[in-house]
């Protein structure tokens, strides 16, 4: 009887309870999985997953045994593994094109992703959550029956965008719709990460709110979601463009205005024409831009050392943009010179000095390599 009670005692420490309690993966092709979830009228659920992922062993440590995942998962799915490294897994992610693990599929008994969900996640609610989205949509595909959980319009939308949905656009706004305050830092971030489609409500928000966005989500986030949606357009604009044929650039000026403001878009519409011309090795029409941009843009700001580093900096542009033609190469000096006369710095008169060797100017690049030595010393 002692060595009875003994061995239950060993058992019960070697397994913890947790693990009766928590998802119980079933074994099998995958096939017999799909069509066990087929006859029992329930969606797959699919862990992808490697031996050396530390996200993949996080989740099978810490959520996948926990009692209220468990309890969701066994009820709602036939849950199953793929190791992606096995014979069976590399097929699947080749097949489903897995890019990164954890992937978390959920399917139908036909085989039909419902839902996918990439990377691991310590929060045991989001991870349920996901589960939720999943019988949602299902819901919605099979019994027309609409999405009302905030979270699963978000989820599907994310799921949506992914997969090059527009329709995902409809589900952000969905889900904003049940949100009071859309200047919360995690509906900004949703906002950030979804906006997209031209005058939906939610980019107008995003352009109207700029500065707010920068405050919150970091300027860097913020600005380069504004240039990927500026460069989007800009793109859209030039394959629209007949083939050979000179795209009328003023066209694309309100497109730049929106989104950096009246102010500020100026500087940002003629550096894109300038890349544009640049690719296409297209000299006089770079000179011609970098000429409106010290025109417009350098000319009208205060004079100073931000104003003379424009000018040296333009300056050495137009030079590679002048192609050895002598005209050309003099006129990016005297930029050069403007320079000098409001900021007397070495590496301004260091540039102008390369610039005037380069062209044959050689008294002036030994004065003005004097003045940088000089300047340097200070």
């Amino acid at each position: 009887m002692t060595k009875l009670l003994y061995t239950i005692f060993l058992t019960l420490i070697i397994l913890p309870p947790t693990q009766a309690q928590g998802i119980k993966f079933k074994k099998g092709d995958y096939k017999n999985l799909i069509q066990k979830a087929q006859k029992k009228k329930k969606l797959l659920f699919i862990d992808a997953y490697a031996s050396w992922c530390k996200p993949c062993k996080m989740m099978e440590k810490d959520i996948f045994p926990l009692k209220e995942v468990g309890h969701y998962y066994n009820k709602q799915f036939i849950c199953s593994k793929i190791d992606v490294e096995s014979p069976q897994g590399e097929a699947f992610s080749t097949k489903h094109k897995i890019e990164s693990i954890p992937t978390f599929y959920y399917k139908t008994g036909t085989g039909e992703i419902i839902f996918k969900k990439v990377g691991g996640t310590d929060d045991a609610i989001k991870f349920i959550e996901y589960g939720q989205t999943a019988q949602d949509i299902y819901n919605l595909k099979t019994k027309q029956k609409k999405i009302s959980n905030p979270q699963s319009m978000l989820h599907y939308a994310y799921f949506l965008k992914e997969a090059d949905d527009s329709s995902y656009n409809h589900y952000l706004h969905q889900f904003l719709d049940t949100q009071q305050d859309w200047s919360s830092a995690e509906n900004m971030k949703v906002i950030l990460d979804l906006a997209e489609q031209e005058e939906s409500p939610a980019l107008e928000y995003f352009v109207e709110n700029f500065d707010s966005f920068s405050n919150k989500l970091g300027v860097e986030a913020t600005s380069e979601k504004r240039l990927l949606l500026v460069l989007d357009r800009s793109i859209e604009f030039l394959k629209a463009t007949p083939q050979g044929a000179m795209p009328d650039m003023d066209k694309l000026a309100p497109v730049f205005e929106k989104y950096f403001g009246k102010k500020n878009y100026l500087e940002h519409f003629l550096l894109f024409q300038f890349r544009y011309h640049q690719q296409n090795e297209d000299y006089p029409n770079m000179r011609l831009v970098l000429r409106r941009f010290i025109n417009e843009v350098i000319v009208p700001m205060e004079d100073g050392r931000e104003k003379a580093i424009e000018y040296i900096n333009t300056a050495a542009v137009y030079y590679e943009a002048a192609k050895d033609i002598a005209q050309f190469q003099a006129e990016a000096i005297q930029w050069g010179e403007r320079a000098i006369e409001m900021d007397q710095s070495a590496d301004i008169y260091s540039i102008l000095a390369v610039l005037c060797e380069n062209a044959g100017f050689m008294e002036k690049a030994t004065l003005y390599q004097q003045k940088a030595n000089e300047a340097h010393k200070k």
